[in-house]
């Protein structure tokens, strides 16, 4: 008896279907900086925050402004917080005019500092059709904590279907556009105030 029930279970236990875990990455290789005027010894750090759920792997969509799912097995390369600071580092560094850029945990003093505050990073379903969001506020800091540049960087797209490829492909083009607009801002201002 106890092996007929054993074998039962078993035979049920492997006949469960275990979903899938896919893995999903932004893509914004072509992002190209325009010429810079050569190296400087600035050193800019990156910081970004966001709330608990971007913080982690797990895809999310909103069904409505008050839920927001989170899927088990559907994940992010990494933790958006993580994606987004090394798109600006990687962009950044790129221009080969700071001395050194680092992703940051805490602000350093020797450092300018490029504070991101990573609101949204998710698909909206309340709408039709539904939506790819991105949503940041960004804040330049000097060594000495005053705020040179304050900006705002919100993308709503309209997504073709509820995939989370399409989602992973609006928010790269998202993402992409974000380094467009506020890297040749971060660079301006900080050459700004070393011509000073």
């Amino acid at each position: 008896m106890n092996r007929l029930f054993a074998t039962a279970l078993l035979v049920m236990v492997f006949s469960c279907t275990v979903e899938e875990n896919r893995i999903y990455s932004l893509n914004i290789s072509s992002y190209e900086n325009a010429s810079s005027p050569g190296v400087t010894d600035v050193s800019l750090g990156i910081l970004v925050t966001a709330p608990k759920y971007l913080s982690q792997p797990y895809l999310s969509h909103r069904s409505s402004p008050y839920e927001l799912t989170t899927e088990l097995y559907s994940k992010w390369e990494a933790p958006p917080v993580k994606m987004i600071s090394e798109s600006f580092r990687n962009a950044l560094y790129d221009l080969t005019f700071f001395k050194d850029v680092r992703i940051m945990t805490i602000q350093r003093r020797d450092y300018y500092c490029l504070k991101i505050n990573l609101r949204r990073f998710e698909r909206f379903d309340d709408t039709k059709p539904s939506l790819g969001v991105i949503e940041f506020d960004y804040d330049l800091l000097t060594p000495d904590d005053n705020n040179i540049l304050h900006g705002v960087f919100a993308k709503k797209s309209p997504l073709s279907d509820q995939s989370f490829t399409t989602l992973a492909e609006s928010l790269s083009i998202a993402m992409k556009e974000a380094l467009i607009q506020i890297v040749p801002k971060v660079q301006a201002e900080i050459l700004s105030r070393q011509k000073r």
